[in-house]
């Protein structure tokens, strides 16, 4: 978002790009990286590492533990980059432009203003943004039953994909709601405490 920001021309162009992945429905991004991330030498990304030489043969990326948590974490990033660049975006905007200034007078160079002046001032919104995507976290269920559905033998499993397959599956249904209980509790206290701590970081102008 600074670098961004600091550009002189084709700064919405960049803020676009970026931005795509937000709006892109999940269903359909989630089948495309299932489908790039295909166990088969014909798949995207393989073909791309074979032909660069990096692998020697096909990465079975969804059927290993790891690399199935990878492709499934680079999609909620590639999909929250966007959304994140655009908080900083408008917090940055907001930062009063005479501080900057009278850095610069005093011979405060654009690193030493980026450490000593934007870093602190945008405190309040980077723990706003912690604390939305710890919370977005807990709500990561589409892109696991698409991709992965839970696989290999369950080390993809998310807590609201757990829920799903033990009421709808198992039809335990006091687990799941138990469950359900126990995360909305957890996100009102993570919640207090994003309040709390962003109403102490907030910087007065």
């Amino acid at each position: 978002a600074v670098a961004i920001e600091s550009l002189s021309k084709g700064k919405m162009f960049y803020r676009f790009l970026l931005y795509i992945p937000v709006i892109s429905d999940w269903l359909v991004v989630a089948i495309l990286f299932k489908y790039i991330f295909q166990d088969t030498s014909g798949a995207l990304v393989n073909s791309i590492l074979l032909n660069l030489h990096i692998i020697k043969e096909p990465v079975m990326w969804l059927q290993n533990e790891w690399t199935a948590n990878i492709v499934i974490w680079s999609l909620c990033i590639w999909k929250g980059i966007g959304w994140v660049m655009i908080m900083y975006t408008t917090a940055l905007q907001d930062l009063p432009k005479d501080i900057y200034e009278a850095a610069e007078v005093d011979g405060a160079t654009k690193k030493q203003s980026f450490w000593k002046i934007t870093i602190p001032l945008l405190q309040s919104r980077t723990y706003f943004i912690i604390t939305s995507l710890i919370i977005g976290a807990f709500n990561v269920l589409l892109q696991v039953m698409l991709i992965t559905n839970g696989g290999p033998m369950g080390r993809t499993d998310v807590l609201l994909n757990y829920m799903y397959n033990k009421a709808f599956s198992s039809f335990d249904f006091g687990y799941a709601a138990a469950l359900s209980v126990i995360m909305g509790i957890i996100l009102i206290v993570i919640s207090v405490f994003q309040k709390k701590i962003t109403n102490n970081a907030k910087i007065e102008f």
